[in-house]
């Protein structure tokens, strides 16, 4: 396997696009440390299919939302698994974040605040605080949007909070290359993670979005998670500072 012997750290695990990326990793040998907020059955449903895998799996719940929470969780959380282990991190995946639709005159100041923290201050804290955990020769993937670079007016927090994302994640790029760590960025764009079928503003957006794609399908949280494996992998020790986008060749 590609990744045997290796050991992720992944936030937003449990579900959507973190669930698939979890998944794709112990797939291909890699042990676990999944980070999730509130989905907890979600958790426990992929500790059992991680542990048929016959992979180690650690479950850690922190809420992103809470500075607190955020600079806590590698001395509190992260630390005492590796120590225990006697293991550094091979993979750092930052895939927790929120998104909604959002319009200029809908900006409120407690929604601008409560994106920056998760989907920009989270990552930057556990970027800084990975350092000293991930092996040399390590890797660190962060998740972002195509709306970061391609704003829309539908969307105005969430892109701008991927568009900082992207730069922080950049400007750590030579403070990793350092210990030989690579950083990237993925930039899905129109993934379907939609659970609920009967959910009708859902299968509308769905609709759009099926207008937009040029294969006539959505991508799918497995796509990314493709991508993922292969930046995880050695396959990927040339690639550094890339911004991959995985789109399917979709024209905004």
């Amino acid at each position: 396997m590609i990744l045997d012997q290796k050991i992720a750290l992944v936030t937003g695990g449990a579900k959507g696009i973190g669930r698939s990326i979890s998944l794709a990793l112990a797939q291909n040998g890699c042990d676990l440390i999944v980070h999730y907020n509130r989905s907890t059955q979600h958790a426990e449903s992929l500790r059992a299919e991680v542990e048929i895998l016959g992979r180690k799996i650690w479950l850690v719940q922190a809420d992103f939302s809470d500075m607190e929470a955020i600079t806590a969780f590698f001395p509190s959380q992260i630390e005492p698994i590796l120590t225990n282990e006697s293991r550094e991190l091979d993979l750092l995946v930052n895939n927790a974040g929120i998104y909604a639709f959002n319009t200029h005159w809908q900006v409120k100041e407690d929604v601008f605040d409560r994106f920056f923290t998760i989907n920009v201050k989270a990552p930057l804290h556990l970027m800084k605080d990975a350092y000293r955990f991930i092996r040399e020769g390590g890797k660190v993937v962060n998740i972002s949007s195509t709306t970061a670079k391609t704003p829309s007016e539908k969307m105005v927090i969430y892109g701008a909070s991927k568009a900082a994302l992207e730069n922080v994640t950049q400007s750590f790029v030579k403070v990793y290359r350092k210990k030989n760590i690579s950083v990237n960025i993925i930039a899905p764009g129109l993934i379907d993670t939609t659970e609920d079928e009967n959910d009708t503003v859902s299968k509308v957006i769905k609709q759009y979005m099926l207008r937009k794609a040029p294969d006539s399908r959505l991508g799918t949280p497995e796509d990314v998670a493709k991508v993922i494996v292969f930046l995880a992998s050695g396959m990927s020790d040339w690639v550094n500072a890339q911004r991959i986008e995985v789109t399917g060749g979709i024209s905004f």
